[in-house]
């Protein structure tokens, strides 16, 4: 696998610290991203907005995308599938059929709340707290550096889900979606394939997904 090429993008609050880390087992040849600070070896993506995100992403090879990644590279993927092989969501969204306001007023929320001066722990308490995450917390090593509390905050207003539209009808093949319970787990599109990763080991599916013809 040493010849593949991924992009591999992060979520919201990660790092491609925290992803070189995810995929340390794999012999990947890998561009990663980072969204905030610029890690060695890292591509930083200029914007705040998914657009502006998926504009930055280099073609080529095969898009990863985890969380607020995944909707970055579904958005580049949507915008021009040629430029890669294929695309692997993890635990993303497709986007909202309804309620589009109401979830920009909550990230609007959110981003006052990252930008303020409520203590650093508790703002990332709150956050871990929700039930999306099952109160997961990161390594300490890897914590969410409090110096980009305002990129934070931009991020979460310019790629609030509620700007973005349902774009599960732009899939119809060469696309891997993995993902758990909360994802959108009645979404079935015809020719991609789906696993929900409590029951698969992720690292296997994308080594096998990458290793194969599309």
């Amino acid at each position: 696998m040493t010849d593949s090429n991924v992009h591999i993008l992060h979520g919201f609050l990660g790092s491609s610290l925290m992803m070189r880390e995810a995929f340390c087992g794999l012999a990947l040849n890998a561009t990663y991203y980072d969204l905030c600070e610029e890690h060695t070896g890292s591509v930083r993506l200029q914007g705040a907005t998914l657009q502006e995100f998926a504009q930055g992403v280099r073609p080529g090879g095969y898009l990863f995308g985890y969380s607020l990644g995944g909707r970055i590279a579904m958005q580049a993927y949507a915008a021009a599938p040629g430029r890669w092989k294929g695309l692997i969501v993890c635990g993303s969204r497709f986007g909202l059929v309804s309620g589009h306001i109401q979830r920009i007023q909550q990230d609007e929320a959110w981003a006052c709340r990252f930008e303020g001066s409520e203590p650093w722990e508790d703002v990332l308490g709150s956050w871990n707290a929700q039930s999306l995450f099952q109160g997961a917390a990161m390594p300490e090593s890897m914590q969410p550096d409090q110096n980009y509390r305002q990129r934070y905050a931009e991020i979460l207003r310019g790629c609030s889900l509620g700007r973005q539209p349902d774009m599960s009808h732009l899939f119809q093949r060469h696309v891997l979606f993995l993902s758990n319970e909360h994802h959108d787990k009645a979404v079935v599109i015809p020719g991609t394939h789906r696993f929900l990763w409590e029951t698969v080991s992720w690292h296997s599916i994308v080594r096998h997904w990458i290793q194969k013809e599309l």
